[in-house]
């Protein structure tokens, strides 16, 4: 058993409804109950795994209307991209002194469901950033030890009061994420090309910021006199001329954060600070196994010092808000994992209950062994003319005998006797002459002769109820009582019916009525139960064979006990 593909919610019981009905009612039960958690569209169990089996077990054999949820592929990602950081600072993402902010990132990401994910990833590079213009020191005791004075009011001339600010920075990012997909479930296609989802999460970021302070004779740079008369317009002028001054290697240890998180040499130290992030993005399933990744991330780390500046333009106070890391990245990403469907993302839970009314629409109404079960539904598609069938087309055998009732001489025959040739092989009955010598020999004795009397009675029924009547303990108490005496009888106990019901009905009233006199004679009087055979014909055996009154159909529903050779 390896695929099925199956209409969990209709029956073929009554296969007169119309076709309609059933599409409206699998679509509104399925959109209710299914909404974001309908499981693929066909079943192979070789997607199952082992803990999820017993469910797909279940809903193969039509226990369950819900199938397991197989397994998905894991995704393994790698993108590359622009990282900048939003500070104090001016970034250049594309070039100027340092070059390109390059960054690149690698990932996991496995689905919980269809709508959310887990990914763990891992993002480094380099951010590059330079003002334009200068500025105050400041408080900022890395410029200030190299040799940057902040200026008097009267003494603007110095040509080493100014610095303009630059860092390059060093970026280690480690981010768990929960990713939400916003577009898998469609109700008007069925292939899923696109993922559109958002992403948020934390993780840990480590850091190492530098400035190009110096040149290199080691000299602090002539940064005041590199353009007269600096304003907004000829900024570009501004740049220009102070990347032509600066060598572009990045020297001098920016400043940190001395009471926060940080590893190695304290005078150079890689900063380390819990982290929160947010992303959106897209991903483009290129196929099975591979997809096309866009997204942009903003990580929050809580840190003013990611471009080496914390000070507002007089250079005596914190500016007001930290910084903030953007990732904009472009990659693919390699969905692995043998047994196992596609990512949960790509996946349109919708699939599968579309497909199901599909393939109900477009079923025949076609029934060619003529057992009442559509072909569509039809376990047995070959049964025989006549026999009568299950829900599901298969032959019945009502008394499990191997023998199908269509076939079978007897198809309730009785578990307590051997079978043969789908028949029950009956012991041997006393005859009359046998139960005439078995009291000479044996009641006789005891009775003082008054053996020839002896006999056991019926018991009678109310209609449709296997309680043994009031009237009916005396009876009993009498078999009980030769059968205490006489412990080599067993008794042959058989119930019986009227014809006032369905043969299946009365057959099974007829064991019950059966097992109801036994479990008194058992209980009530100690008789073992392994002196008992118990048989039940059902209406088979009317004492009235046309019964026309109650009176009559009162003794059909009857128990007899008839005694057979003991061992």
């Amino acid at each position: 058993m390896n695929e099925k593909v199956h209409v969990p919610f209709l029956k073929s019981e009554n296969n007169s409804k119309s076709m309609s009905k059933r599409v409206y009612l699998l679509a509104v039960l399925a959109l209710s109950a299914n909404f974001l958690f309908a499981q693929g569209q066909v079943i192979n169990e070789e997607l199952i795994p082992e803990s999820r089996l017993e469910q797909h077990e279940q809903f193969m054999a039509d226990e369950t209307a819900y199938p397991a949820k197989p397994r998905n592929m894991w995704a393994v990602g790698l993108n590359v991209g622009l990282l900048n950081i939003a500070g104090d600072v001016k970034t250049r993402p594309l070039g100027g002194v340092g070059g390109v902010n390059l960054g690149y990132s690698a990932y996991v990401r496995k689905a919980l469901g269809y709508a959310t994910s887990l990914r763990l990833g891992y993002t480094g590079g380099t951010a590059y950033g330079q003002n334009w213009d200068r500025q105050s020191v400041g408080r900022n005791d890395q410029l200030l030890a190299l040799g940057y004075e902040n200026p008097g009011l009267g003494d603007l001339g110095d040509p080493y009061v100014a610095f303009v600010h630059n860092y390059k920075t060093n970026i280690h990012n480690i981010n768990l994420d929960a990713v939400v997909n916003l577009n898998n479930l469609k109700f008007h296609k069925g292939s899923n090309v696109m993922s559109v989802f958002l992403a948020g999460g934390g993780g840990m970021l480590l850091y190492k910021s530098a400035y190009d302070a110096l040149d290199a004779g080691g000299n602090v740079y002539d940064f005041y006199n590199t353009v007269e008369n600096v304003s907004f317009d000829n900024r570009k002028d501004q740049r220009d001329a102070i990347e032509a001054l600066m060598d572009g290697e990045f020297e001098s240890t920016a400043e940190y954060n001395e009471d926060a998180w940080s590893f190695g040499d304290s005078s150079d130290p890689l900063n380390a600070r819990i982290q929160a992030s947010l992303g959106a993005g897209l991903q483009f399933r290129l196929g099975k196994r591979v997809s096309l990744d866009l997204e942009h991330r903003i990580t929050f780390p809580f840190d003013d010092l990611l471009d080496g500046q914390r000070w507002e333009f007089g250079g005596r106070t914190f500016t007001p808000n930290n910084d903030v890391l953007h990732y904009t990245s472009v990659g693919v990403s390699i969905h692995l994992g043998g047994k196992a469907t596609e990512p949960s993302w790509f996946v349109n839970p919708m699939d599968y209950v579309y497909s199901e009314i599909s393939a109900l629409k477009s079923a025949e109404s076609a029934d060619e062994d003529g057992d009442g079960v559509l072909d569509q539904y039809d376990q047995e598609p070959g049964t025989k003319e006549g026999y009568p069938v299950d829900t599901k087309g298969i032959a019945l055998d009502s008394d499990k005998d191997g023998c199908p009732d269509g076939e079978d001489p007897e198809p309730f025959s009785s578990p307590n006797y051997p079978i043969q040739d789908c028949a029950n092989v009956m012991p041997n009955y006393l005859s009359a002459e046998e139960i005439e010598q078995l009291i000479d020999n044996k009641v006789a004795p005891v009775a003082g002769g008054a053996g020839s009397n002896w006999f056991l009675p019926n018991i009678m029924f109310d209609v449709n109820s296997s309680e043994v009547r009031a009237d009916a303990y005396d009876e009993l108490a009498y078999v009980a009582d030769v059968m205490t005496k006489y412990s080599s009888l067993k008794i042959e106990v058989v119930g019986h019916a009227d014809t006032r019901a369905s043969e299946t009905y009365n057959t099974d009233l007829s064991r019950k009525r059966a097992e109801a006199a036994i479990k008194i004679l058992k209980d009530r009087y100690g008789v073992a139960e392994g002196r008992f055979i118990m048989k039940y014909e059902g209406e088979a055996a009317p004492l009235f064979r046309d019964a026309r009154n109650e009176s009559q159909h009162t003794v059909n529903r009857r128990v007899e006990f008839k005694p057979v050779a003991g061992n």
